[in-house]
């Protein structure tokens, strides 16, 4: 928000889909090294990805935009609240649908 001097409402939705881009690529280069992806399968995989978490990036976005403007005006805390949300989401929604694991 500094930088682009953006308000909250316009500045979270992008750096929560650059945040979920470099998740599901750290998590392709370190977590699932037997299972590594490259190329054409990465990208279709990454669009799986972000489809299974566009529901947790919504709520995300909702949550900490209305915590922001209703409840405290701390970035932080805000972002904090909309992270807790999505994040039991995206645990699930990849180890079920993207990476097959129990």
């Amino acid at each position: 928000m500094r930088l682009t001097e953006f308000p909250f409402e316009v500045a979270l939705p992008s750096a929560v889909v650059i945040a979920a881009i470099s998740n599901y690529l750290i998590n392709n280069v370190l977590t699932i090294r037997s299972n590594r992806l490259k190329n054409t399968a990465l990208a279709k995989d990454l669009l799986k990805f972000l489809i299974a978490s566009s529901l947790p990036v919504t709520a995300n976005v909702g949550i900490a935009t209305t915590f922001y403007t209703h409840i405290s005006n701390n970035i932080a805390l805000a972002q904090t609240v909309g992270i807790i949300v999505a994040f039991a989401w995206n645990y699930v929604a990849s180890s079920k649908f993207l990476w097959n694991t129990p």
